[in-house]
C-alpha cells in the first residue's frame, strides 16, 4: 500500500491505496504534502483491489465501507468525489458553498453557482490575471472565525472549455478520468492561502447568446438567498458566520454576471474588485 498525504480544507488526509490509477490521479490533481505531518490524520481513506471477480475495488473511510466497484475508473471517480463530499458531510466548524473563489491581497471573489455556470473557466482566466486560486468547486468557511480555506485541487476543465487545450497532453493519456470523458486539469498560476478576506460575490451564468459580459447589482436579501442555495449543508451555518456573510453582501458587493466571453467577464470581475 502507498500512503498519500494531502490537505483537504483544514484537515490532514491520508489515502492508502494499491491501485496505480488512484495514486496517479491524486498525485497529478491534488497538492500532496511532501512531508507528512506528525500525528494521526483527520481523515483516512483506503482504496484497495481485492481478489473478488465482481466489485473487486473497495473504498473505505476509516473502517467504514463507502462502496465496491467493478473497475478502476469507477473506483477512482468515487475516491475523487469523496475527497470533497466526506469533509463537507461530516466536517465540524466548516460551512462549504458550491463556489469557486480567488484572492488578491486581502480581497477574495466568490463565484457561487451550479455546474455549467463557468466557474472553472473563469477561475483559470482570473488566475492568469494575477489572482490566487482557492478552488473552482468549494468555498469553505471556518464557522467560528470566518476564515476562507482553500481546496487545493487543480481546476477541472470539461471538453469544450477554451482552456482545455492548455493542459499537458500527457495527463489525457495517463489519468484514468481524463481518458474516460476527455476532462483536463489545469494548475492555477498561484494558490490562495487561508485568511479572513474581505469578500466580493459574483454569481456567474454562461450563456453563448448573451452579450460579452454584463453585471447587475443584487440587493442584499436576493444575494443572500442565492448564496444559501449553494450551501451544501444548511445545518452547517452558524449565527456568527451568517451575520458576517450578511454584512459582506452589502451594497456594491454582490452582482449577477451574465457572459459569453470569458476574457471580458474576467476583466469585468477585476474591475468590480478594484471598485468595491
Amino acid at each position: 500500500m502507498t500512503e498519500l498525504r494531502l490537505r483537504i480544507f483544514h484537515y490532514h488526509c491520508s489515502i492508502y491505496t494499491d491501485v496505480p490509477e488512484a495514486r496517479q490521479h491524486v498525485e497529478s490533481v491534488f497538492r500532496t504534502e511532501g512531508r507528512p505531518p506528525s500525528g494521526q490524520p483527520d481523515i483516512r481513506f483506503t482504496l484497495r483491489k481485492t481478489a473478488r471477480k465482481k466489485h473487486s475495488y473497495q473504498l473505505l473511510a476509516g473502517q467504514t465501507p463507502l462502496g465496491a466497484f467493478d473497475d478502476a475508473v469507477s473506483a477512482v471517480m468515487a475516491l475523487d468525489h469523496q475527497l470533497l463530499a466526506l469533509p463537507v458531510k461530516t466536517g465540524k466548524e466548516l460551512a462549504v458553498f458550491h463556489s469557486a473563489w480567488l484572492a488578491k491581497k486581502n480581497r477574495a471573489v466568490l463565484l457561487p453557482g451550479a455546474g455549467g455556470a463557468g466557474k472553472s473557466t473563469l477561475c483559470y482566466a482570473l488566475s492568469r490575471r494575477g489572482m490566487s486560486c482557492g478552488s473552482d468547486e468549494a468555498a469553505a468557511f471556518l464557522t467560528g472565525s470566518g476564515i476562507l480555506v482553500p481546496f487545493s485541487r487543480k481546476l477541472l476543465m470539461k471538453p469544450g472549455s477554451p482552456y482545455a487545450s492548455f493542459a499537458d497532453s500527457a495527463m489525457g493519456r495517463d489519468n484514468v478520468l481524463c481518458r474516460m470523458d476527455g476532462r483536463r486539469y489545469l494548475a492555477p498560476e498561484k494558490w490562495a492561502r487561508a485568511a479572513p478576506y474581505k469578500l466580493l460575490f459574483i454569481f456567474p451564468r454562461y450563456d453563448p447568446k448573451a452579450p460579452p459580459a454584463e453585471a447587475a447589482a443584487l440587493a442584499t436579501e436576493q444575494a443572500l438567498r442565492l448564496l444559501l442555495e449553494n450551501l451544501f449543508r444548511l445545518d452547517s451555518m452558524t449565527q456568527p458566520l451568517f451575520c458576517r456573510l450578511t454584512r459582506a453582501l452589502g451594497p456594491g458587493s454582490a452582482f449577477r454576471l451574465t457572459y459569453s466571453d470569458t476574457d471580458r467577464a474576467a476583466d469585468l470581475i477585476l474591475n468590480r474588485l478594484g471598485n468595491s
